[in-house]
Order: C-alpha cells, then sequence, then structure tokens
C-alpha cells in the first residue's frame, strides 16, 4: 500500500515542518490553483507546425483543432511565442 509524503518524510527522519517552511512562502487554508486545466506542455515539432500555421494565417479555432486541444492551449502558446519573439501579431488578430 502507498505510504503518505508525511508518513514517509517522517520515517525518513526529515522535518516535515523545516521543509515546508523552506518551500511555502505563505500559509494557506485553502488553495486554488490558478489555470490547472492548462495543458501548457507542447513538443518541440507541434511548435514548429504552430508557427508554420501561424504564418499561413490559420486561425487560433482551426490550429486548437489539428492539435485537438482547447483553444485557451493555443492563445496561450500565441502568447508565449509572441513574448520570445517567434511569432508576430497578424492583421487579424487570433482569428
Amino acid at each position: 500500500m502507498a505510504m503518505s509524503i508525511g508518513k514517509s518524510l517522517k520515517s525518513d527522519g526529515i522535518n516535515v515542518g523545516k521543509i515546508e517552511s523552506q518551500f511555502m512562502k505563505k500559509k494557506r487554508a485553502k488553495i486554488y490553483i490558478a489555470l490547472e486545466e492548462i495543458d501548457f506542455i507542447w513538443d518541440t515539432r507541434e511548435i514548429r507546425e504552430f508557427i508554420q500555421m501561424w504564418r499561413k494565417g490559420f486561425s487560433v479555432k482551426y490550429i486548437a483543432d489539428y492539435f485537438e486541444r482547447p483553444e485557451i492551449d493555443c492563445v496561450l502558446l500565441v502568447m508565449d511565442l509572441s513574448i520570445k519573439g517567434r511569432i508576430k501579431p497578424r492583421l487579424n488578430g487570433l482569428f
């Protein structure tokens, strides 16, 4: 049976409180993870293909359908590639 991280750390003689104080900057009762449903991981071949499609003027909707991903994944990739100077803004924007 799998052992919880807390039990595992305690059994290994590691002070959980010390680890928490090192890595957790603020105490939180409940947490909310922004954008956790977004898939930020892209294969480098997909990136090259995405950039080609973007430069040819394909819409984000078309590109999202092509890669079988939600449009938001592609919109965030557009933002990332734009910030990094790998793609340029287009006359028709995202659409």
